[in-house]
């Protein structure tokens, strides 16, 4: 048995140095700002979203020339300022609800010039809000970014990226009237090459 967890060890060891160069990885983290889209409703609830951050890693394949795979996780959250409808003799003061979504970025990435590129594509999300206000964020949503990349070193990379994301082009709830949220801001990437 222990042979054959060797004989494995060695196998992936060779695989891994056989694609070493294709390889790029590390960790994001971003700021950003967002709206909420919503079809507009006669006496219908007001939405803000907050300011809002990121924590995730990153993943990139070189796959020809100047164009790479892209693909990661990131844990986005935010807050929702909801102002209630106006009812007469009620008093419904404005409450705040947090937004948590983990979404998957399934993307290309174009590097065009020594330090800039632009990516982009579809992303999976998963809304893991415990309490929900607005509609569920599950689904499938596009992103884009354009931004610039410094190597640090022979082997480290760091990148600044300004995104836009658009959640719940397809969404698993099947609300009449749902809201989409919509984010944009800057990421920033610290990636090992490999």
């Amino acid at each position: 048995m222990k042979t054959l967890i060797i004989i494995g060890l060695l196998i992936a060891i060779s695989i891994h140095a056989s694609i070493a160069q294709k390889n790029r990885f590390g960790i994001s983290g971003g700021i950003g700002n967002g709206i909420i889209m919503k079809q507009a409703l006669e006496g219908g609830a007001g939405y803000d979203l907050n300011s809002s951050f990121s924590l995730g890693f990153q993943y990139e394949r070189k796959l020809s020339g100047p164009l790479y795979f892209m693909a990661g996780g990131t844990w986005y959250k935010s807050s929702v300022f909801v102002t209630p409808s106006f009812q007469p003799g009620l008093n419904m003061p404005a409450s705040s609800y947090d937004l948590q979504v983990i979404y998957l970025p399934i993307m290309l990435k174009l590097e065009f010039a020594k330090y800039l590129f632009v990516n982009g594509g579809l992303i999976a999300d998963v809304d893991v809000t415990p309490n929900r206000y607005i509609t569920n964020q599950s689904g499938v949503g596009a992103g884009f970014g354009i931004g610039a990349q410094v190597p640090i070193r022979k082997k480290f990379l760091v990148q600044l990226n300004p995104y836009l994301n658009f959640h719940g082009l397809l969404m698993a709830d099947t609300d009449q009237y749902p809201e989409r949220v919509l984010d944009s801001g800057v990421k920033l990437s610290f990636l090992l090459r490999r």
